[in-house]
């Protein structure tokens, strides 16, 4: 589904607490892709708040992991869901 949002993400394990902004390109049940300037390494793994019109709150990622990357956007595939988001 093509959806354009804000999204927030961060490395699982990072040394600092950078966060990052990107828009939503498109979402499915198993994963996302980003639109962003930031490049994460393939099999980065990361937190994701997906910020998708109609919700009063974030849909929250615990774990995802890149599976695919270009200069301007890259695909997760989600791991680990928030048990209410599930």
């Amino acid at each position: 589904m093509a959806v354009s949002c804000r999204v927030d993400f961060r490395p699982v394990i990072a040394y600092t607490c950078s966060e990052h902004t990107g828009r939503l390109e498109s979402i499915s049940a198993t994963g996302c892709t980003i639109r962003t300037g930031q490049h994460p390494a393939s099999w980065d793994a990361l937190e994701l708040r997906i910020y998708l019109p109609g919700l009063s709150s974030p849909l929250r990622v615990d774990h995802a992991t890149v599976t695919w990357g270009r200069s301007d956007a890259f695909t997760v595939e989600f791991l680990i869901l928030a048990v209410a988001e599930q």
